[in-house]
């Protein structure tokens, strides 16, 4: 037994390495942000970030709803020693979001232009989409296996390479289409890799598990999946209908400065995605085995420790931020007036678990039409505001705005219901019986 407990603490002390080794992985992401934003003209900066738009929504977009389901249900599969199930929901993802690619890529070749894009470059922003979606799928084994090291890892080597050969055709092409471009062919040729290494591991012949998903595509909960799939949307939704505004809106040059200052709110997502890439399969493992409201008070510990220790770290983050757009982005100087905004955002976004709470405890369509009528209620105010205050904020402080509503709106009503939820159910548990 002594022995055991050793290994045990061994491997736990081991696998810790995984938050400084995925923070590096995070941190080359960002870098390469700023890197183009260095490499490319503010005008083709701006085309970069309106193409990770549509790659960000395309692969919101591309399961149908199924990558969330893989998410909550991978986990329990594995637990239960139902890895053949688990691979088949695997491959099913990869297959729907294929298709809805080819769908995606024969629409894009008919517009004209979206969030400023041409068509070509609306296609290479759906290929990104799928490459991204592609890696997150496949790397979803080694977190459902609480593998968080092995998840780290595989994120380091995604991100040093796309790093290192987007900078490098960005500088040769000057283009940030093909940057794009060879950002997808690197996460495609990881994902394929780390799939074979998947499918080896289960010993099951690959052509026979793909003929199996495709026969039990029909077998899916589709309407799960839909129901996901539409808390997906409007999550995105309160994360970008303000970057899909100001693309839509703004000339690309003025756009660039805006995304240029969303970095911040990028850093939090991937902060807040590093985390949660533990956290969600913990909550789902702890919610299966000892119920919702012991998830519950992890969820909610782990939110108020991460809201409080973003507050402090925010100060020092903002005068960082504003001194170095001024020694080393001179050109985007105009953004920082949208750091204050966004770095309120940062801290909330990053705190966020309840969402995930909600979820794995089989609340989503509460959460969905919760964030429904805050996403409805936060565009209503905002617009009315601005009916009559307009002329009073510039061009980039509007959208902000409209990112602060709907942040603040989010966290504070799935907390909110949350709790509410847990009080009631355990108000119904706890009631004796009148006789």
């Amino acid at each position: 037994m002594m022995v055991l407990r050793e290994i045990l603490t061994a491997r736990r002390l081991k696998q810790l390495w995984y938050l400084p080794l995925l923070a590096t992985a995070m941190g080359l992401m960002m870098l390469r942000i700023l890197a183009m934003a260095r490499v490319l003209d503010v005008a083709g900066f701006g085309t970069y970030s309106a193409g990770l738009l549509v790659s960000g929504t395309f692969c919101m977009l591309g399961c149908l709803g199924l990558q969330s389901m893989l998410q909550r249900d991978m986990p329990v599969m594995l637990m239960r020693h139902r890895s053949r199930a688990a691979l088949v929901l695997l491959l099913q993802c990869l297959l729907v979001a294929l298709a809805c690619a080819a769908v995606g890529v024969l629409s894009g070749s008919f517009v004209v232009s979206v969030a400023g894009l041409p068509s070509v470059a609306v296609t290479v922003g759906i290929v990104h989409g799928l490459s991204q979606q592609a890696f997150l799928l496949v790397t979803v084994e080694s977190r459902s296996r609480g593998e968080p090291l092995r998840y780290a890892f595989q994120n380091f080597w995604r991100a040093a390479s796309i790093l290192v050969t987007s900078l490098v055709v960005a500088d040769l092409t000057g283009s940030a289409v093909m940057a794009l471009l060879a950002e997808a062919a690197v996460s495609i040729a990881l994902s394929h890799a780390t799939l074979g290494r998947i499918v080896r591991e289960t010993r099951v012949p690959f052509a026979g598990i793909v003929a199996v998903s495709l026969r039990r595509l029909g077998q899916i909960r589709w309407r799960t999946a839909l129901v996901l799939l539409l808390v997906s949307v409007v999550g995105f939704l309160h994360v970008n209908a303000d970057r899909w505004a100001a693309a839509e809106a703004l000339a690309p040059d003025r756009f660039a400065l805006y995304a240029f200052a969303a970095i911040v709110l990028t850093v939090a997502q991937s902060v807040q995605s590093m985390i949660n890439a533990s956290v969600y399969p913990m909550l789902s493992r702890r919610c299966a085995t000892a119920g919702p409201r012991v998830a519950f008070r992890l969820c909610a510990a782990l939110s108020i420790a991460t809201l409080a220790g973003g507050l402090v770290l925010a100060i020092p983050g903002l005068v960082a931020a504003g001194h170095a757009i001024d020694w080393w982005f001179p050109d985007y100087r105009a953004s920082t007036g949208l750091l204050t905004l966004f770095f309120s955002i940062a801290v909330l976004r990053v705190s966020d678990f309840w969402s995930s709470f909600l979820m794995i405890s089989g609340h989503e369509i509460r959460l969905l039409v919760l964030d429904g009528l805050v996403l409805t209620i936060g565009v209503a105010v905002w617009m009315l505001y601005l009916s009559g205050y307009r002329s009073q904020h510039s061009d980039l402080a509007i959208y902000g705005m409209l990112a602060v509503l709907l942040a603040s709106g989010h966290y504070l009503c799935s907390a909110a219901m949350a709790w509410r939820i847990l009080h009631r159910s355990h108000a119904a548990s706890t009631a004796l019986p009148n006789y």
